[in-house]
């Protein structure tokens, strides 16, 4: 029988709805639609379906690509809609090493599709 990995969330509030979750050993994170029209957040859920919103240092709008070991590999946007970068992202020290920098006045990262490395597992929320 499938069971619901996340609550029903109110249709006001930081999280607008849930899209995809991953298990880190730091707790389980979710990438959800954000309260303005077309941006998204990044939320830890606890065990009992509280949500804190986790903001990624240098990101306007956050959306979670994959996640290997303790950290989220994240495509950020600044602010303003242009330079989108690659990141990998601990959401419990809130570190960030950029992968691919956005170059200067340009859009950066447009597409992003991760493939697990031949033998590695995927574990999905």
């Amino acid at each position: 029988m499938p069971r619901a990995l996340t609550p029903q969330r109110p249709d006001h509030g930081p999280d607008q709805g849930d899209l995809n979750a991953w298990r880190l050993p730091g707790g389980l994170y979710l990438q959800a639609i954000g309260p303005a029209c077309g941006s998204h957040v990044i939320a830890r859920q606890s065990r009992h379906g509280q949500l804190t919103i986790i903001t990624v240092p240098g990101s306007g709008d956050s959306v979670i690509v994959t996640a290997a070991a303790a950290r989220l590999l994240v495509r950020r946007t600044a602010a303003c809609g242009i330079g989108t970068s690659l990141a990998w992202f601990d959401p419990v020290t809130r570190s960030v090493t950029v992968a691919v920098p956005a170059r200067h006045h340009a859009l950066g990262v447009i597409n992003v599709i991760p493939y697990p490395a031949r033998g590695a597992e995927s574990a999905p929320g």
